[in-house]
């Protein structure tokens, strides 16, 4: 995991060997002013903790990939209603002393890729635009419910200041509605929006699970051609080279406003 310019690394990397399951979690604090979980680092890093520990209380439950991060939804749901402070309020509010106008501006989110090797196929669920590249002996399949940095490419660097942030609060609007997108929140339906693929394990010998702090690379910064050139140089060198080169071209090329994203990464060999 490597932290953007934030100041909180909300993104989280999990691998579980004993069961052969391992994902990555892309936190995001709500755009608004109130803060949720005033004891946590961040809002999204709070949702991030929970959601992760909720799937680690399942392991060895033979769930679906989709059940299992259904459950961890639910299960972050409930935590919230007990833990959630904002407005002056205290922990446990009752109904009727919530804020009205609590939006989804205000609310964590996530998103999430998540591998489980531990059958004859290796299935793979991705939900938002954190991403797994599936590296075959004929080449590289990158698996994302969303298109890496989708939303944010919509808002256009030469608007003002407030004009940036408004456009980028306008989009987080869409977010988990009909017509617009469905990521890791307080809505377990959110899972049926996911993406569900399988390959058979003999072709396969490399798995990347990877946020969209490093996907870029590929699909923007075009630092690398294709994904089975990233598989190639990750087994050459390390993951640290690869999130040394984006920073680099960050460093060298990116808008002052657009921050240094988080990065999570796992590597797996089969």
């Amino acid at each position: 995991v490597k932290e953007g310019s934030s100041g909180t690394n909300e993104d989280l990397c999990q691998v579980v060997p004993e069961h052969q399951l391992a994902w990555v979690l892309d936190g995001n604090t709500g755009v608004s002013d109130k803060t949720l979980f005033p004891k946590a680092p961040s809002d999204g890093r709070w949702f991030v903790n929970r959601i992760n520990s909720h799937m680690l209380s399942r392991m060895g439950d033979s769930m679906s990939l989709t059940n299992l991060v259904r459950y961890a939804i639910r299960e972050t749901t409930l935590d919230a209603v007990e833990e959630m402070a904002y407005s002056g309020h205290p922990q446990g509010m009752e109904f009727d002393s919530i804020d009205q106008t609590l939006t989804a501006l205000d609310l964590p989110s996530a998103t999430i890729a998540v591998v489980d090797w531990s059958g004859l196929t290796v299935d793979v669920f991705t939900l938002g635009d954190s991403g797994v590249v599936v590296s075959k002996l004929d080449g590289a399949s990158y698996v994302s419910q969303g298109d890496p940095k989708q939303y944010e490419a919509k808002v256009d660097d030469n608007l003002s200041e407030d004009g940036f942030n408004e456009k980028a609060k306008e989009i987080q609007r869409r977010k988990q509605i009909p017509g617009g997108y469905w990521v890791v929140g307080f809505n377990p339906i959110a899972t049926d929006f996911g993406v569900e693929e399988k390959y058979y394990k003999d072709n396969i010998d490399g798995i990347l699970l990877s946020t969209d702090g490093f996907t870029p690379i590929v699909n923007e910064y075009k630092i690398y051609n294709k994904w089975v050139d990233v598989i190639e140089q990750i087994r050459d060198t390390s993951l640290q080279t690869l999130v040394n080169e984006v920073r680099e071209y960050e460093e060298d090329n990116q808008n002052d406003r657009r921050k240094h994203d988080d990065i999570a990464l796992v590597y797996l060999e089969t």
